[in-house]
């Protein structure tokens, strides 16, 4: 393994004594790793932005968390320029195979992908998303202890009629 990368990860200052590092396949702009301490186990993302395929390590930030606040994605353990550590969480890849057996069980999850991680996204979007901006101000608004709150619910609720 490059000993570069092996400073990047020996250097998070997260780890319970001495970690054992296993490079996982994958990753097509970035490169992935199962690190063990002596507590458990964590998969390290390495890597920076690619703007010109509008890679932004910022954004995968956002949207892990706010994955990972909807119970669909393992929590964010440790966050840094171009290093995000994720708690691991035992899998494997489906097949078209099995997909096709679990599709049962998988549409509720996308349904939920869709419905709740937009409400637990906050801060710069990379687009002008209108609900995405409403959101964020009520964010904004709560944070900082706003007269508006009492009403903030009943806007929302309207929002998403």
């Amino acid at each position: 393994m490059d000993k570069q990368i092996l400073n990047i990860i020996n250097a998070i200052p997260i780890w319970a004594g001495n970690i054992e590092i296993k490079k996982l396949e994958g990753g097509i702009t970035n490169d992935n790793f199962l690190v063990k301490d002596n507590k458990k186990k964590y998969v390290v993302r390495l890597g920076s932005d690619i703007p010109e395929h509008l890679v932004s390590r910022s954004n995968e930030l956002i949207a892990s968390k706010a994955a990972a606040k909807c119970e669909i994605s393992p929590d964010v353990v440790h966050h840094d320029e171009g290093i995000l550590v994720l708690d691991f969480i035992e899998s494997k890849t489906l097949t078209n195979i099995d997909v096709k057996k679990n599709i049962i069980n998988i549409i509720p999850i996308i349904k939920k992908i869709h419905k709740e991680i937009p409400k637990n996204i906050y801060g710069q979007s990379l687009i002008f998303w209108v609900f995405h901006v409403i959101h964020n101000y009520a964010k904004f608004l709560n944070d900082n202890n706003s007269t508006h709150v009492k009403i903030l619910d009943t806007l929302l609720k309207n929002l998403n009629k």
